[in-house]
């Protein structure tokens, strides 16, 4: 983070350097006041809405399974308020659900599929509603399992996307809340067999 900061004021140095004229503003005061120091959840929000998705019908119920768990997290985290409409919030969350995906992944014999991964993708935007502006915005949290339905532990599709879902509501409050996920990251995308 003292990085990312200490390269966009050199960043920000340097333009100023290129900028001419006594009626231009200084490229360095523009982007150091725009520096707020503050968590991701401004200091002053209190209460936050959740924009239900508009779905197509295929992850209709899986954008509905989000929000509720959503809803619950915010909360029970006791930092946040979930109100019911936008003109009471001081933040506000949209999410969309991009894919919904269960691909094999080892084939036994006669190619048959022993092990599957799930694998759901969501996008997301959080939106200070008060001062009109984008806080943050990813356009792919993921979350998956691997799972199998013949192999021991045998769990079904149903068992796993419960699980899954769970995750991805996770990797999304917290994003939320903190501006990370990497609590609920796998050892697999942590690059660690």
């Amino acid at each position: 983070m003292i990085k990312l900061s200490l390269l966009l004021i050199l960043l920000a140095l340097a333009q100023s350097c290129s900028t001419t004229g006594e009626n231009e503003k200084s490229s360095v005061s523009d982007i150091l006041n725009n520096i707020h120091g503050e968590p991701v959840v401004p200091r002053e929000a209190n209460k936050i809405y959740i924009e239900q998705p508009v779905e197509n019908s295929r992850f209709s119920e899986i954008a509905e399974k989000v929000f509720i768990l959503l809803r619950e997290k915010l909360n029970m985290s006791g930092r946040l308020t979930v109100v019911p409409e936008k003109a009471g919030a001081d933040l506000m969350l949209h999410y969309s659900i991009g894919q919904y995906q269960v691909q094999a992944v080892k084939f036994g014999d006669m190619r048959r599929a022993v092990q599957k991964r799930m694998r759901i993708t969501a996008g997301m935007k959080l939106v200070d509603v008060r001062r009109d502006r984008i806080i943050l915005i990813d356009r792919e949290i993921q979350a998956f399992r691997d799972f199998s339905d013949i192999i021991p532990p045998i769990e079904s599709e149903y068992q796993v996307l419960n699980e899954v879902l769970g995750n991805l509501s996770n990797r999304i409050f917290e994003k939320t809340l903190t501006g990370w996920y990497t609590g609920y990251m796998s050892k697999i995308e942590k690059g660690k067999k």
